[in-house]
């Protein structure tokens, strides 16, 4: 590719094999062999890191990435904070599935922001036990996630489409597609692309764009609330969303008492996944943007 060099096998001991791409003002270290399973696996990087430095050291952007082949699900193992990569002389460590050449988590040599405690929270809606719920402001300063998230998002994917009563909403703002469930597929992942079918529609979801999922939990009409999980772009993009089936409406879509059995499969669901790789719940008044 024009503007970058790329330096083949600077490094080889054992099962570990690293080279280098080198480009203006970023060199990333491309390295096969080291699984966070392991429990040497913060020395392998460390090992790495300082044979590999003589060909990263005069650029601004430092980067490691650890392809993981054995245990492409095990990134979160990885016990690798911004003091440890600080320490190898990197700003950056990323962890790539090695099946599908997708990056599913990035960590950055640079203080993480305060997290809100999850379990801290409770709403005012009346509801029993939802912990995490938040009003967010229409002027709160946005900032996308740093940690890629992606291994969360594609599990949610596949979570979500083996209930054939969702509705998938692909786009936001001007343009969006909505597209019932009826026999859909399990998701299929080839060269970094999510793939969901169903009988008469399919999509194809770049997962790296992913780099924010949010249960979402907004005002409908009159009293009525939808649930559903929105897949972001930074904040603002929403790429797709999955809609719960409605607690308010019955299978022919009549307005019907409230279905707590309807609700609570979205409960169950938020809880197991918020707190997962920047994954949060937020409540969307009428007056946020519809793509929200």
């Amino acid at each position: 590719m024009a503007g970058e060099n790329i330096l083949k096998g600077v490094f080889k001991e054992g099962a570990l094999v690293a080279s280098v791409i080198q480009k203006e003002g970023h060199a990333k270290i491309m390295l096969k062999g080291a699984e966070p399973t392991d429990p040497a696996f913060l020395d392998l990087l460390k090992k790495t890191a300082t044979a590999c430095a003589p060909h990263v050291k005069d650029y601004a952007e430092r980067e490691l990435c650890a392809v993981m082949l054995a245990s492409p699900a095990s990134a979160e193992a990885a016990a690798v904070d911004a003091a440890a990569l600080e320490g190898m002389g990197l700003t950056r460590l990323s962890l790539m599935d090695g099946t599908c050449g997708v990056v599913v988590r990035a960590i950055e040599a640079e203080p993480a922001p305060t997290p809100l405690a999850y379990g801290s929270l409770r709403s005012s809606s009346g509801l029993p036990d939802q912990p995490g719920l938040v009003d967010i402001p229409a002027d709160f300063p946005r900032k996308a996630h740093k940690e890629a998230g992606m291994e969360a998002a594609l599990e949610l994917i596949r979570e979500l489409s083996r209930d054939d009563r969702m509705m998938w909403v692909v786009g936001g703002g001007e343009v969006v597609s909505e597209n019932n469930s009826k026999g859909i597929k399990p998701p299929e992942v080839s060269k970094g692309y999510v793939t969901i079918e169903a009988d008469n529609w399919h999509f194809h979801l770049k997962l790296e764009a992913v780099d924010g999922v949010q249960f979402v939990e907004a005002e409908s009409h009159g009293d009525m609330k939808s649930y559903y999980v929105r897949f972001s772009k930074g904040w603002d993009e929403t790429l797709a969303r999955c809609y719960f089936p409605s607690p308010f409406l019955d299978d022919n879509h009549k307005r019907t008492p409230l279905q707590p059995e309807r609700l609570q499969a979205f409960l169950d669901m938020r809880d197991r996944y918020v707190d997962q790789e920047g994954v949060v719940f937020v409540r969307r008044s009428v007056q946020q943007p519809a793509g929200a």
